[in-house]
C-alpha cells in the first residue's frame, strides 16, 4: 500500500510539472503572436546552495555544487521590462554533512515564469532585476520517486547589446523551494526498503546561481 500511494503521488507531482510548462509555453506562443522582440538565450555557471535538515537522526544533507545549463525565452512587453520563461538543469547528489558520504544522486530543474525590469543603462548594456515563480522538479536516481514542489526565484542580471540581433548575457539568482516541513523527501524503494530518505524539518531550501551566455533577438 505505501508503494502504490507513492507512485501515485509521484504520478501526481509529474503532471504537475507538464501543466507548468505547457501553461508557460501557451503563454509565451499567445504572446508572441502579438508581434514584438522575442529573446533566446543559453547560459552556462555554476549552482551551489541547498539544504534539508532531517528529524531523524537528526543530522543535515546538502546539495553538491556543480555546473548548471539555463535556457530563457522571453518577450519585450515594454523599453524596460521582459517576460521570461526559464529552465535551469543541474545534476548533482545529495550528501551527508556529518560523514560527507552521497546518499544519492539527482537533477534538480526549476521551471519559472516571470520577468526583468530594466534598473539602470549604459551604452548598450542593460541591469535589470529578475523574479519568478513555477516548479522545481527533483529526479533522484535509483529506485526513488520524482518530486515536484513550488518555488521562486531573484535575481540581478546584464545584457549587452551587439548589432540587432545578438545578445551577452549574465545572471545571479537566488531559488528557493518549499517544503513540507515535517514530511519525508525522497521517497521510494530504497536500500533500506519502502519510506522516504529523509524527514525534512525546514521549510526552504535554498540556491544561488551564477551563469553567462549568448542569446538572440528574432
Amino acid at each position: 500500500m505505501p508503494a502504490l500511494l507513492n507512485n501515485s503521488l509521484g504520478k501526481i507531482m509529474f503532471r504537475q510539472k507538464n501543466t507548468v510548462v505547457w501553461a508557460a509555453s501557451i503563454m509565451l506562443c499567445s504572446i508572441a503572436s502579438a508581434a514584438s522582440a522575442m529573446e533566446l538565450s543559453i547560459s552556462q555557471g555554476y549552482r551551489d546552495g541547498g539544504k534539508f535538515e532531517a528529524d531523524i537522526p537528526p543530522v543535515s544533507y546538502s546539495l553538491a555544487g556543480g555546473p548548471a545549463t539555463s535556457i530563457v525565452l522571453g518577450h519585450e512587453l515594454d523599453a524596460k521590462r521582459t517576460l521570461e520563461f526559464l529552465y535551469s538543469h543541474q545534476s548533482t547528489s545529495l550528501r551527508n554533512d556529518r560523514t560527507r558520504e552521497t546518499l544519492l544522486d539527482l537533477g534538480i530543474d526549476y521551471y519559472h515564469i516571470g520577468g526583468t525590469n530594466e534598473i539602470s543603462r549604459s551604452g548598450d548594456t542593460v541591469f535589470f532585476g529578475s523574479g519568478g515563480l513555477g516548479a522545481t522538479h527533483f529526479s533522484p536516481s535509483g529506485d526513488y520517486y520524482s518530486e515536484t514542489r513550488f518555488s521562486v526565484s531573484f535575481g540581478l542580471g546584464a545584457k549587452h547589446s551587439i548589432g540587432e540581433r545578438l545578445i551577452l548575457r549574465a545572471d545571479g539568482k537566488l531559488f528557493g523551494t518549499f517544503l513540507d516541513s515535517g514530511s519525508g523527501i525522497f521517497c521510494g524503494v530504497g536500500t533500506s526498503g519502502n519510506g522516504c530518505s529523509i524527514a525534512v524539518s525546514g521549510t526552504l531550501a535554498v540556491q544561488y546561481e551564477i551563469s553567462a551566455g549568448i542569446g538572440f533577438k528574432f
